[in-house]
């Protein structure tokens, strides 16, 4: 039988169990009315309860149900890449988080709802986690993490894991103690057909990995994997992906029939937690749950950093104090804007003046600072990156072009010693891999790693071992042979933290749909 024969009668079932349960004189469906979904069509409720990786103890969230029946004011947040940033669809109509406010506003509307979508196309959760104050407002209440395609597939990466954390940790320690929910998405490949031969496969993704922070951390986690897999993959009912996507450019974005479910991904999961709330009314041991103190780090001594910098696109003009043969240009347009300083001049250098001297734990000697700039499939060239003006750095060389068919924000990492004017050069060199000498630098940020008096591993050095993209990168052997000892570390230094908008899947030259994410 095909889905739309199946489903309705499914959710007619699933009401009706609903109506039958009753606490007092009312039934779980009219307690819960608010929160019955207004969007699916295309999945059936078993399909929703899989798309539940965890949902814990619940407490901070049972807190956000309570104030939105009480008619409290209430601010949603999402951080995230080009999806949930809403990408493919009408942004701020269309996106799912978008939906989801909208929803919501209307289920509660003796409640003041508001969202800030503040997503970032083309980054991984490291560069949210340098410049988290600029897109999530410090009293917000419930925030979404949708990280698992832009962190890319490699399960075996631990220092993105540590930056992963580091980010959770400093949005669950907001001053109202929102709850959190990371909503994972569908990495790079999974929606291709099975005969793709980039396909990829169930297990090939980092959201596994970031549900034990789930677990850790008591924070719900949703998948929209788990959620259409069986229906997808295996044609259950005769659906396929493109049920999910529609007719998507790249199947990683979906269109609106996917934004759909993921709002509705998050409003079951809503009412999951609505239900609990009417079977087990608040008590003080929520209260006193959904106020605690953050357990120690997972990962031992991966305390939150003190950010202290974030410049990119045009703010990042304030920091740069020679830029010769460079200009300040934006390479998308005004609703997605892509700003940047670009050359294509061998020689032409670009320096950045910053204060990397630490207002805490100076003993730690170093400062933790990031360089943004473009990856790409044609054109990029290399940069020679070093440190001068009473600072000093390791220096890198900097390879701007890859093999994967999508632009991409990448990060270097750079731990420069302390200096009140520490001037950071990036120098276009006359190597290029690609055959063009393109390069473009978009910001720098900086923060404060701390220890708090544990061991401290010199995370400099580990940073600079990691592979980018699981190691698919197939020009890092050649480049360490034919530039020597400098270029060793050029191309893992400079994707210590990086990934796609569109995640980090093994899409090659001249295969598979594009997904051209700067």
């Amino acid at each position: 039988m095909k889905w739309f024969e199946v489903f309705k009668q499914q959710w007619q079932d699933y009401h009706a169990g609903l109506q039958a349960v009753k606490i007092g004189d009312k039934s779980l469906l009219d307690l819960a009315a608010p929160l019955l979904l207004q969007n699916t069509t295309l999945v059936n409720p078993a399909q929703l309860r899989r798309s539940i990786g965890h949902m814990g103890g619940m407490h901070r969230l049972r807190r956000v149900l309570r104030d939105l029946q009480s008619g409290k004011q209430i601010k949603l947040g999402v951080l995230g890449g080009s999806i949930s940033w809403g990408s493919a669809v009408e942004r701020g109509t269309d996106d799912w988080f978008a939906l989801l406010t909208a929803h919501l506003a209307a289920a509660f509307p003796a409640a003041n709802v508001t969202g800030r979508n503040g997503c970032v196309p083309a980054t991984p959760s490291s560069f949210m986690n340098m410049c988290l104050e600029q897109y999530l407002d410090e009293d917000v209440d419930l925030v979404f993490l949708e990280y698992a395609v832009n962190d890319g597939w490699d399960t075996h990466n631990v220092m993105k894991r540590k930056i992963y954390e580091r980010l959770l940790r400093k949005v669950l320690s907001k001053p109202k103690h929102p709850a959190v929910i990371l909503v994972q998405l569908p990495t790079v490949g999974m929606a291709y057909s099975s005969r793709h031969k980039d396909k990829t496969p169930f297990y090939k993704t980092v959201e596994d990995t970031y549900g034990s922070f789930a677990a850790y951390y008591d924070t719900p986690y949703l998948s929209m994997r788990n959620a259409i897999w069986r229906l997808a993959e295996h044609h259950h009912y005769q659906m396929n992906f493109t049920h999910f996507y529609g007719m998507s450019y790249d199947f990683v974005h979906p269109l609106e029939q996917g934004h759909r479910l993921i709002a509705d991904m998050v409003l079951f999961a809503m009412q999951q937690a609505l239900l609990d709330l009417q079977l087990h009314p608040w008590s003080v041991w929520d209260e006193e749950e959904a106020a605690a103190a953050l357990p120690k780090p997972m990962y031992y001594g991966n305390w939150e950093e003190v950010n202290r910098l974030c410049t990119h696109g045009k703010a990042f003009e304030a920091v740069v104090t020679q830029s010769k043969g460079w200009q300040m240009v934006n390479e998308g347009d005004e609703f997605k804007p892509k700003f940047g300083y670009v050359t294509t001049q061998v020689g032409a250098e670009l320096v950045i003046t910053l204060n990397t001297t630490r207002r805490s734990a100076p003993e730690l000697q170093r400062m933790n600072v990031q360089l943004a700039y473009l990856r790409s499939y044609t054109g990029l060239g290399m940069a020679l990156v070093k440190c001068s003006g009473g600072c000093e750095c390791q220096d890198t060389l900097v390879d701007g072009h890859h093999e994967l068919r999508q632009s991409t924000i990448f990060l270097l990492r750079l731990y420069p010693t302390q200096a009140p004017a520490c001037r950071i050069s990036v120098t276009v060199q006359s190597e290029s891999r690609s055959g063009g000498h393109k390069f473009k630098v978009t910001g720098v940020m900086a923060n404060e790693f701390r220890s708090r008096g544990e061991h401290q591993h010199d995370e400099h050095e580990e940073l600079n071992k990691e592979e980018w993209l699981g190691g698919v990168n197939k020009g890092e052997g050649e480049l360490k042979e034919r530039w020597g000892k400098a270029a060793a570390g050029a191309l893992a230094a400079g994707s210590t933290s990086s990934s796609s908008s569109s995640g980090s899947g093994s899409s090659k030259s001249g295969s598979g749909p594009k997904a051209s994410t700067d």
